[in-house]
């Protein structure tokens, strides 16, 4: 009979966690559930089927992971609507996310069907209502299967996942200012005035402008709260101006400014 120490039950975990390998490779599900080690593939979590980042997890050791924020499933109708709108336009021709999880007609297909839900239920009964819930939560569906795309092809990299619409978080609360507008065109409305449109920024609150001709610097043309018609004034028909448009907003105040767009005020 072999003689020796009883170990107690505390001991004994304890010596195998010291025993255990430091660093273990793990996949954090996209879908925020509870599915814990997943197979072997970095991309797709096996548990739920859908795109995810990778992380690292071990001993006083964990990788930060910049990952796609869900926070617009508590958005409001009013801000909802706008949100999905910029998604399906900035990911659009995006050479980033080429073949999208969700066809970008299907998750179009799904906001309009929203929309015309809430336009319903303004005036109508439970039956409206009901399918308004109904419809917003079929598009929730589609923006979280695609915010797991993109969290899994952007793998990290902040200025392709803001490239897609939608906003990122990480573990340590790090600065993410918000991503740099683009103005997309600019018209002439009437005579001596021009009208920017410019790409929406989610959850920015608001545009600045500014504007240069001849031989002048920038001079600041004022701050607007809608992206998509830029109205300025008070021009000099067949001077040609130069325009550029920053967000207001984000953890660091404000964007980058936009790349520079010209055009004659007629």
């Amino acid at each position: 009979m072999t003689s020796g120490r009883r170990v107690s039950k505390g001991q004994f975990n304890k010596q195998q966690q010291q025993s255990a390998p430091s660093k273990v490779l793990r996949l954090s599900c996209a879908q925020d559930r509870s599915c814990g080690p997943v197979g072997v593939r970095k991309d797709v979590c096996n548990a739920c089927s859908v795109y995810t980042a990778d992380s690292s997890v071990g001993k006083n050791t964990m990788k930060a992971t910049i990952r796609v924020s869900r926070g617009f499933a508590r958005l409001k109708n009013d801000q909802l609507i706008p949100f999905a709108g910029s998604v399906i336009e900035l990911m659009t021709g995006n050479p980033v996310f080429p073949t999208p999880l969700v066809p970008l007609a299907d998750l179009g297909a799904a906001l309009e069907t929203f929309n015309e839900a809430v336009e319903a239920s303004l005036n109508g009964g439970k039956r409206e209502i009901a399918a308004r819930d109904q419809a917003r939560a079929n598009l929730l569906t589609l923006l979280r299967q695609q915010a797991a795309y993109v969290e899994g092809v952007a793998a990290g990299d902040l200025t392709k996942l803001l490239s897609s619409g939608f906003q990122a978080v990480t573990p340590h609360n790090a600065q993410i200012p918000l991503p740099k507008p683009a103005i997309q065109r600019i018209e002439n409305p009437s005579s001596a005035t021009l009208a920017l449109r410019v790409g929406a920024i989610p959850t920015a609150r608001a545009y600045e402008v500014r504007m240069s001709y001849g031989a002048d610097g920038w001079q600041t043309v004022g701050i607007f709260t809608q992206a998509r018609k830029i109205v300025v004034g008070n021009l000099t028909p067949g001077t040609t101006y130069a325009f550029q448009v920053r967000a207001i907003g984000g953890t660091t105040g404000s964007s980058d400014w936009s790349d520079s767009v010209s055009h004659m005020s007629m």
